[in-house]
């Protein structure tokens, strides 16, 4: 390859002068479990629009007031509120106090938009328990698209071990030790074309044994490199045994987690493994 791889109960109160209000709340946070979309053994994938935010939180979501509400999701007692045990729920707090950055920008785009959700993934197996928040479009893709970039920082499948390194490289090119049995490769390469954006992934672990990384989606406007753009890839391919799938299966996932459409213009996918063994395509 000539390139690199790459809630608790809450009373909310609403203080008025005149007719001015300084904060949209509701009168109460309550319980609602939010809309599952996928759930097996192993994996839960639930998401929770902006109303059921208000519930669980007590407060309206708006941009003046994304602190709040994320200050909320920080509690375990929310997660409990959303239908999570009580230890599933304590992980996924321990998720978004580690990812501050990242969920504020998800609940930014939440607030200035009413087709965008927040979409949590639990994994739990005994050898690979993680966290992973996105956005889930429930507007239609074209609706996405047309919005313009009011989500920074929403990273579509980043992980969060809980009780992990919480440091965030975000925009730095910082090599770091590939995530262990996240993504069993020496080197990978994704570069998606469209007709008004590219998606490219390039991920490599260089013979020291750290990784070089590469994120940039110009759907989103997320470009970064280093350890964030290693755990958005990570992410994106975790439980995704790549030596077994074909052609079509990986272009699936690969479009399933990046939410994106197959009407590309090209896609091309080119893998090395730690044997040496390769497998690539072009697909136009």
């Amino acid at each position: 390859m000539n390139k690199l791889v790459k809630v608790t109960a809450a009373t909310g109160l609403a203080l008025t002068m005149g007719v001015a209000t300084l904060a949209p709340v509701v009168s109460e946070a309550a319980s609602v479990e939010g809309n599952t979309i996928y759930q097996d053994a192993y994996k839960t994938i639930k998401t929770f629009s902006k109303s059921d935010l208000q519930t669980l939180t007590g407060i309206t979501l708006t941009a003046k007031n994304v602190d709040s509400v994320y200050n909320k999701l920080t509690k375990a007692a929310t997660w409990v509120d959303a239908g999570y045990s009580k230890a599933q729920a304590t992980k996924i707090a321990q998720g978004v106090s580690a990812y501050t950055y990242q969920l504020k920008g998800i609940l930014s785009g939440i607030a200035a938009s009413s087709n965008k959700s927040l979409k949590v993934i639990y994994v739990d197996k005994a050898w690979n328990e993680q966290i992973n928040f996105g956005t889930e479009y429930t507007g239609g893709y074209g609706d996405a698209e047309n919005e313009g970039n009011t989500e920074e920082g929403n990273d579509n499948g980043t992980i969060v071990a809980p009780g992990g390194d919480v440091e965030d490289n975000s925009n730095n090119n910082e090599s770091v030790k590939p995530s262990a049995g996240k993504l069993a490769v020496k080197e990978l390469d994704v570069d998606i074309e469209y007709k008004n954006f590219d998606v490219e992934l390039q991920y490599e672990v260089k013979k020291n044994g750290t990784v070089e990384a590469k994120y940039e989606n110009e759907f989103t406007g997320v470009e970064v490199k280093g350890a964030k753009a290693q755990r958005i890839i990570e992410g994106i391919f975790a439980d995704f045994n790549m030596k077994s799938k074909n052609k079509n299966q990986i272009v699936s996932h690969v479009l399933g987690e990046l939410k994106l459409k197959n009407n590309f213009k090209k896609f091309k996918y080119e893998v090395e493994f730690p044997n040496k063994s390769e497998f690539e395509f072009k697909i136009k």
